[in-house]
């Protein structure tokens, strides 16, 4: 029973882990090929997004900054809104909640938040289902309360 104990924790140790959702990678400087989004919240101001996705090795990984005008009340909607979002690939998601998303002063926001960094999770979808695809940001919900 020993060496069938040893034999498959050997076998857990030699086999190696696909990249999860959860991985954390290093961060990205936002540049112009990151996709913007926009979240309006009326009358308490606006979320300015900015995201990207890149392959690392081999699987998609998705990077992002954000930043919001006119305060808390703006934070508080957009840290909701950002757990309630999503990333598409040609309609099948390949990550949620992405509220990892790095928070940047909204100084930036002249800039549109390019050179600051945004940070980044590793999928476990593949690279090559980027090949010809299309990506989308979606929120799950249009309408959040206090």
């Amino acid at each position: 029973m020993q060496a069938l104990k040893a034999s498959i924790l050997a076998l857990f140790i030699a086999v190696p882990t696909v990249a999860s959702a959860a991985e954390t990678v290093n961060p990205r400087n936002v540049d112009e090929r990151f996709a913007i989004h926009r979240l309006h919240w009326s009358p308490s101001g606006e979320t300015f997004i900015r995201w990207s996705a890149y392959n690392h090795d081999g699987y998609i990984a998705i990077c992002g900054a954000y930043t919001v005008s006119k305060g808390s009340r703006t934070l508080t909607f957009t840290k909701r809104a950002l757990l309630a979002s999503r990333i598409k690939l040609n309609g099948k998601t390949v990550i949620t909640n992405l509220s990892y998303f790095n928070d940047v002063p909204n100084q930036h926001l002249a800039n549109e938040l390019v050179g600051q960094s945004a940070n980044c999770k590793v999928t476990t979808t593949p690279s090559s289902a980027a090949a010809d695809g299309t990506f989308e940001y979606e929120l799950d919900k249009d309408t959040f309360r206090m």
